[in-house]
């Protein structure tokens, strides 16, 4: 990146203005208080995470809970949390050019469902950051964070690989929704991460142009069967099976 602003804290307040899924804030040494819980213990038994979400989704078709398949639960509490924790290091790139290695064991969070949850940063990761690269953090971030991700969550790889794609992808949409002239930056930023996922250049898991109507996901999150229904139609614009 050749567009890089001073860092600091300022940087990650600043990135409030992008957008709810960009929002996160800083932690010290020490473990943040109550209700802030580590990432990594949800990672480690995301059950009850599934659960909460299989419910959430059941109460909004007025569904019992065991109506909802668990690997749509799954599915779905993935492509949340992913699109949640990618986000705000795909904006601070694209809009002061500062790389910050960041993985799973940096990343405290408040749960909550149906929204953005709240997020904190350990104080530490902050003095990784740097101008550049974009590739080698692109794939670094892959690494530590993503695919992290991804193994935490009994699923489909293609899925989960697939919703974060969708991420990444939303992360360019959200951004550029509020900050145009941010659109060419986040799609440089968001193509060098894609291009780490697997398949050669990402192509494994998403076809056509970042933050555009043509990106597809080759892969579903399966929120369409919520309750066990089949309706093709109601699918993600970005989804395999959208047809326009």
């Amino acid at each position: 990146m050749t567009h890089a602003r001073p860092f600091g804290p300022g940087s990650l307040d600043a990135l409030r203005d992008l957008g709810p899924f960009f929002v996160v804030r800083t932690h010290g040494e020490g473990p943040p208080p109550a209700p802030w819980s580590p990432v990594t213990d949800l990672l480690a038994d995301p059950a009850p995470r599934v659960e909460q979400v299989r419910a959430y989704l059941a109460s909004g078709v007025g569904l019992d809970p065991s109506r909802v398949e668990l690997r749509v639960a799954a599915s779905v509490m993935h492509l949340g949390l992913v699109a949640r924790l990618v986000s705000p290091w795909v904006g601070l790139a694209a809009r002061d050019g500062v790389l910050l290695p960041v993985g799973v064991d940096d990343l405290w969070w408040i749960p909550s469902l149906g929204g953005g949850f709240e997020l904190s940063v350990a104080s530490r990761a902050l003095d990784r950051a740097r101008p550049g690269p974009l590739d080698a953090w692109a794939v670094g971030l892959v690494r530590d964070l993503l695919a992290p991700l991804v193994d935490a969550v009994q699923g489909s790889p293609s899925v989960l690989w697939g919703n974060t794609a969708s991420a990444v992808n939303g992360a360019v949409i959200a951004g550029s929704a509020t900050h145009p002239e941010l659109s060419a930056r986040l799609r440089t930023v968001a193509d060098a991460l894609l291009a780490g996922l697997p398949g050669p250049g990402g192509l494994g898991v998403h076809t056509g142009l970042v933050g555009t109507s043509r990106f597809r996901r080759r892969s579903c999150c399966l929120i369409y069967r919520v309750g066990g229904d089949v309706r093709p139609r109601a699918v993600c614009g970005d989804c395999i099976l959208a047809t326009s």
